[in-house]
């Protein structure tokens, strides 16, 4: 017996499944469901209040687009008429896009442009047993979204988008560079692949253009599916909690909007937990039907591997089967604020899930209790493991 309540998460989804954008009242009623569920086990949850903006992940990705798609099509005019100009243009677009990125980055989370949003955090906390040594974050968000395009077409678009337009503007800097400096001429393939590689590009950013943010989305598997989990890991723990690790219980809002209510988080309790002495277990997009295994996600900013060794290990005990995947570009999530500030972290993501979510076709349905049972055997594995280093 795995002493996790399959039947009680797919009930946990099914209630939890209606629409949840940021400052919608489908939010606000998600934070009182939560709220309440969680009294059923004595935990009480605390809401933390912050301001939120649907720009950041709403216009401003759109904007980011549209800019790419206009430095392209000029850069490939440039390269038809006036192909020396691009040794100017080429660097000045790189040099302000980074600019705009690190900008964009540190302004996220902490200014508002557009329409202001009151929303909040949830969080509670399970104490150690005995002496604590260190904090545990489970994480998790309770919001959800809808976008023109789902999660996996959202990557899929990105990914292509990336590697085109660096291949374009690439061939369009390099040719004209190698006649100035008295080279040779780029063969007549290159510059077909380097037209071939715009168009490419453009085709992949008009979509991206158009993602529109929307509140169609049911939102199960991201991320309902989290709180489900997290409930069960909570009754566990409840019963039986660590010998020396705090657990801190954390739904975090606006996380489709930029992750902002992590963002609010660390900026507000950043100072009681200490980077070395901190482990981070995100959940979002688990429990899918359409993958049997418990499924790591796997980023730049993993950290040592340390959670994601535990979690093998720990799978390994349970006679889970247990893989985990890479994805540089197209998506976040809450971890990625708690790694840049140098905690150690892991994701527990389903990549099959983002075939379905950000569409209506997020149903509880595709939600399994006993998929989702394995990431609660595992995750306490991990912890119980952790407790005992």
């Amino acid at each position: 017996m795995s002493g996790f309540d399959d039947i009680k998460m797919e009930q946990i989804v099914k209630k939890l499944s209606f629409p949840r954008l940021t400052g919608s009242a489908g939010e606000a009623k998600a934070v009182g469901y939560c709220k309440k569920l969680f009294s059923e086990i004595g935990i009480v949850l605390f809401e933390d209040e912050f301001v939120a903006t649907r720009f950041w992940f709403g216009s401003m990705l759109q904007l980011f687009s549209v800019r790419h798609i206009v430095a392209v099509i000029v850069s490939a005019l440039f390269f038809l008429k006036y192909p020396y100009w691009n040794l100017v243009l080429i660097p000045f677009l790189a040099i302000s896009y980074v600019l705009l990125l690190l900008f964009v980055l540190g302004a996220m989370g902490k200014r508002i442009p557009g329409k202001a949003i009151l929303t909040r955090n949830l969080r509670a906390r399970i104490s150690a047993a005995r002496v604590k040594k260190g904090d545990i974050i489970l994480v998790g968000h309770h919001d959800s979204k809808s976008q023109t395009l789902t999660s996996f077409q959202r990557v899929l678009f990105y990914l292509i988008s990336s590697i085109s337009v660096t291949i374009a503007l690439a061939i369009f800097f390099v040719s004209p560079l190698f006649l100035l400096l008295g080279l040779f001429s780029l063969p007549l393939v290159f510059k077909l692949i380097a037209y071939l590689s715009a168009i490419v590009a453009i085709m992949a950013l008009i979509p991206l253009a158009l993602n529109r943010l929307g509140n169609d989305s049911l939102g199960a598997l991201d991320n309902a599916s989290s709180v489900a989990v997290i409930y069960e890991l909570a009754r566990d723990l409840k019963k039986n909690p660590l010998n020396n690790y705090d657990v801190t219980i954390l739904f975090t809002g606006a996380e489709e909007l930029g992750m902002l209510g992590a963002r609010a988080f660390v900026d507000k309790y950043i100072g009681q937990f200490s980077p070395g002495q901190t482990f981070v277990i995100n959940f979002d997009m688990v429990g899918d039907n359409g993958c049997k295994m418990v499924s790591v996600l796997k980023t730049i900013r993993s950290g040592s591997g340390l959670l994601e060794k535990l979690a093998f290990d720990a799978a390994a005990k349970e006679n889970l089967a247990i893989k985990s995947f890479f994805l540089l570009i197209g998506a976040s999530t809450d971890s990625y604020i708690f790694s840049k500030k140098g905690y150690e972290t892991i994701d527990f993501v389903s990549r099959e899930a983002s075939i379905s979510t950000h569409g209506r076709e997020d149903l509880p349905e595709r939600f399994d209790g006993k998929i989702a049972s394995g990431y609660c055997r595992t995750a306490r594995g991990m912890m119980r493991k952790l407790d005992n280093l």
